[in-house]
């Protein structure tokens, strides 16, 4: 890549950064003038995040509320509120264990199951003989209980608590080493 193209990719992302900047300020110079708006300002003015958080959740319970009316489970209004963070999770164990193509895929279909699991009730299963499979996890991550059980670790981890998620890493580990690699398989030519 020329240094002339560097630049314009450069200016490009720069100009997304900047756009996003601006969307987040715009947002809140509409709301800037409400009472909870107001006090969280002065919770970070204060360098004081507990009381910034204690702030917002006003805004929260309506977000969990929204959740609750549509899902009677403690874990889907978990995993909505905090999706990035298992989304995030599941993709960097998938990037390790599988590689970096299509890890964005893959951790969005899971996290997308999970939902569908949480809120419908749908047991999570992939279908691997579909056309296109680029989206399925194919070392790890490929069973109900593997999802649920990292999803659960994950969740312990949120809350303050380790021992479960270090178990789940060592248990990933052990799984990618030995697992059914549903790539391979599809590249043996299953139709």
């Amino acid at each position: 890549m020329t240094d002339q193209n560097k630049d314009a990719v450069s200016d490009v992302l720069n100009g997304l950064l900047v756009a996003a900047k601006e969307r987040q300020t715009s947002a809140y110079e509409e709301l800037a003038e409400s009472e909870i708006l107001q006090n969280s300002g002065k919770c970070v003015e204060n360098c004081d995040p507990e009381m910034f958080n204690f702030g917002l959740s006003p805004l929260i319970d309506v977000f969990k509320g929204l959740i609750s009316s549509k899902a009677k489970n403690e874990k889907a209004e978990d995993l909505f509120l905090h999706c990035n963070f298992y989304e995030r999770h599941f993709k960097a164990q998938i990037k390790k264990h599988e590689g970096w193509p299509c890890s964005a895929d893959k951790s969005r279909t899971i996290t997308k199951a999970l939902a569908n699991f949480f809120v419908k009730g749908e047991e999570i299963k992939f279908n691997y003989d579909q056309e296109y499979t680029y989206h399925l996890p194919t070392k790890i991550f490929t069973t109900h209980a593997e999802i649920l059980e990292f999803f659960d670790a994950l969740r312990n981890l949120r809350y303050g608590g380790s021992e479960k998620y270090l178990e789940a890493l060592l248990k990933l580990q052990e799984s990618a080493a030995v697992g059914v690699d549903h790539e391979k398989i599809d590249d043996q030519g299953r139709d």
